[in-house]
């Protein structure tokens, strides 16, 4: 999806005629979440177009014709909402490297700073994956 969005113009039209060519039926079972989940995906652009080749054969949709004069925008929503998503879960995480270091500056004994620790971890881990914790790891001094 951020793919689609850095996209010029062009490349956007031309990926909204590809999927007009290439129709999905959504009332066919698990068709609906299957399509949703390749806009989640970070794929390239012709995995993408691959995948939803294959649904479309998959669900007949050849077979059928609507109006993807909105589908631009939906595209671009969608992709707005995962950036928000982004956002938020960058800004969670300043807010917990800020308790953090608030936390471990405080004169505690080290059973305490354990406890600080072990907390700042667990919601780390709740907002990221664990590739982000390794690189968090590596930035903060972890002693107690």
């Amino acid at each position: 999806m951020k793919q689609f969005i850095a996209m010029s113009n062009e490349k956007q039209l031309e990926i909204v005629k590809f999927y007009d060519e290439n129709l999905i039926d959504f009332s066919v079972s698990n068709m609906e979440e299957k399509a949703s989940a390749l806009f989640l995906e970070p794929i390239s652009i012709d995995e993408w177009k691959n995948r939803i080749k294959e649904l479309s054969a998959q669900s007949g949709g050849k077979n059928i014709k609507a109006d993807f004069a909105n589908l631009r925008e939906n595209l671009s929503e969608a992709a707005a909402d995962i950036t928000s998503a982004d956002d938020e879960i960058e800004r969670k995480n300043r807010m917990l490297m800020r308790q953090y270091n608030g936390a471990k500056s405080k004169n505690l004994n080290a059973e305490s700073k354990n406890e600080i620790l072990k907390t700042f971890f667990e919601e780390f881990l709740k907002n990221n994956n664990p590739l982000a914790f390794l690189e968090i790891m590596k930035k903060i001094d972890i002693r107690a």
